[in-house]
């Protein structure tokens, strides 16, 4: 079922389906009917509502993804059609004996497998071994990648794409002129089930306080069966309070106990990454859970 949201800057309501209507600004969640109410509080943080189209120099407000892009590494407006020009102008000539190359070649691993994966990964290496700065993006929810390469980020695509996190903010480091932006362990965990023939519905909780109550009461209603992951401790966890809303206002739907993924009862986070693998979950703890919870 589709979630309802108030737009953060009219109050009027509407059903989130692009990248821009959802924002996380100082730990909490904005939304936006449109690109117009967007840039109206994007104004507001800044104290502007107007950017300087690139063509004419003209103060306007965005309406449409078409008036802005990205050209050698800095914005460029267009205030209406007849500057769309100023877009795609051709960069400055190069001078003689002057070489100029992309910032950062990015290379996507689409879908997951071991030739297809090992591809990305050894084409990612090999031009950063060659001296050019790249960065490696998996966007397959196996997360081969980052298994691969041994890295685990604590933000991923999805905080990207749908919080809208700054991709250098998200990229690990691996080696040299290399880094990469893994994907998210829980869509990992159900895709390996859904290839078993268990469907999952993934819930990414976008805040904890204010928590989206109505998303996961729905999430409950619809499967009848809840395994709530999160990397803080087990007992205290806010997995607790998740469970406690589900069996106040969702009791009566579900068809199995609730259960929990989370990390031990121990004092911190280890240093050593073995230790850390047992701290933390990950695609084989939750897909284990899952199973023993489908098999109920």
């Amino acid at each position: 079922m589709a979630t309802t949201r108030n737009c953060t800057v009219c109050g009027k309501g509407f059903e989130p389906r692009f990248r821009f209507q959802v924002e996380e600004v100082e730990g909490a969640a904005q939304f936006y009917c449109t690109q117009k109410c967007q840039q109206a509080a994007i104004g507001a943080r800044k104290g502007a509502d107007a950017v300087a189209c690139t063509g004419c120099g003209k103060a306007f407000s965005l309406e449409f993804a078409w008036q802005v892009a990205v050209a050698e590494g800095q914005r460029r407006y267009a205030c209406s059609e007849g500057c769309k020009h100023a877009l795609t102008a051709p960069p400055p000539p190069v001078a003689a004996g002057e070489r100029r190359g992309p910032h950062r070649i990015a290379v996507f691993n689409h879908k997951g497998g071991t030739g297809k994966t090992t591809t990305a990964i050894n084409v990612a290496a090999g031009l950063a071994e060659r001296g050019l700065r790249v960065l490696l993006v998996d966007v397959d929810p196996q997360g081969n990648v980052g298994v691969s390469l041994g890295v685990r980020g604590e933000q991923t695509l999805y905080h990207v794409l749908v919080l809208g996190r700054d991709p250098r903010e998200v990229a690990i480091p691996v080696r040299s002129n290399l880094e990469v932006i893994t994907s998210n362990e829980s869509l990992a965990a159900a895709e390996t089930l859904a290839g078993e023939g268990i469907e999952c519905t993934v819930v990414d909780l976008l805040t904890l306080n204010p928590i989206d109550r109505e998303t996961i009461l729905e999430a409950a209603k619809a499967t009848g069966k809840v395994l709530i992951v999160h990397e803080d401790v087990l007992t205290g966890g806010l997995g607790g309070e998740i469970s406690a809303i589900i069996a106040e206002h969702a009791f009566e739907y579900l068809d199995a106990p609730i259960r929990r993924v989370a990390a031990p009862d121990i004092p911190a986070m280890p240093f050593h990454h073995a230790m850390e693998d047992f701290f933390m979950p990950n695609r084989e703890k939750i897909a284990a859970a899952a199973r023993e919870l489908a098999a109920y």
